[in-house]
């Protein structure tokens, strides 16, 4: 999220911040002014505003953030007699926490791992349910 603002969920956070699917965090020490655009390209963030500082270094109105990216690799998702597999992936040794839901409004965490290399392999039981959504975050 970017704008003109100095806090995200009462953190602060100067004017870029990210959501993680519970909580705000600033990213890094974010822009001197506010931002009005904002744009994903891969594992990477950018944003265009009024701003000349970005993370402490001169930037004018143009700024790019490297986002560490958590994936479940496709080609090792699959459900069967009842069981999600997939591989997840991202930057190693960070620690991760996978959620489960039926819904996309309730989430409950089904595991919390460090990250290793080649990635996490993850079977979770689906249950009885017609629907079960998974999602990965970074552990706070």
């Amino acid at each position: 999220m970017g704008g003109d603002f100095t806090t995200a969920g009462g953190i602060a956070a100067n004017r870029v911040a990210r959501w993680d699917g519970n909580d705000w965090s600033a990213l890094g020490s974010g822009v001197n002014d506010y931002v009005s655009a904002i744009e994903v390209a891969g594992s990477d963030l950018y944003v265009g505003g009024e701003f000349t500082i970005a993370g402490g270094k001169v930037s004018a109105y143009l700024a790019k953030w490297s986002v560490p990216l958590l994936m479940f690799l496709s080609n090792s998702i699959s459900v069967s007699n009842g069981t999600f597999q997939a591989v997840l992936t991202g930057p190693v040794s960070n620690s991760v926490v996978v959620d489960g839901s039926t819904t996309f409004n309730d989430w409950t965490p089904l595991a919390t791992n460090t990250l290793p290399a080649g990635g996490w392999p993850l079977s979770f039981p689906t249950g009885n349910n017609t629907q079960q959504f998974y999602r990965a975050r970074f552990a706070p």
